[in-house]
Formats: structure tokens, C-alpha cells, sequence
């Protein structure tokens, strides 16, 4: 579905495909997105930080994603 809007309980899904060393394509075959989306998301995490230590609770994650990710679309 076009336009698809991930809400952040997948932001954390995402996360965690990551750091278990998945490449995109898996990752996207796993979700159900578009590789390029994956990419994307996963520039963002390695750019915040994401990748290694605790996660930000929801609230600070989402606030992250839309600050950086709907600027980008």
C-alpha cells in the first residue's frame, strides 16, 4: 500500500531486525515493505544511535522519526 505510515511499535521491529544483522531484503520481506523503505529506516536508526544500547522510550522514538523521516518523504 502506497504511502504507508509505520507506526512506532514497527519503528522498534525495525530496530531489532537490524541489530540481529538482517539485510534489507530480508528485513523487508519479513514487514512487508518496500526495501527502499528499510534503507531508509535503517540510515535513520544508525544516525540516532539506535543501534546499540537501550532504545528511547516510544514516546522519544516517535518524536525522532517524525522529525527526521516525514521531513524526507
Amino acid at each position: 500500500m502506497p504511502g504507508r505510515r509505520k507506526h512506532t511499535m514497527d519503528i522498534r521491529e525495525f530496530i531489532r531486525h537490524i541489530r540481529e544483522g538482517r539485510s534489507d531484503r530480508t528485513i523487508a520481506r519479513c514487514l512487508n515493505i518496500n526495501r527502499k523503505t528499510v534503507a531508509r529506516y535503517r540510515t535513520w536508526a544508525e544516525e540516532q544511535g539506535l543501534l546499540e544500547g537501550d532504545l528511547p522510550d516510544l514516546g522519544d522514538l516517535q518524536r525522532m522519526r517524525r522529525g527526521y523521516l516525514d521531513i524526507r518523504t
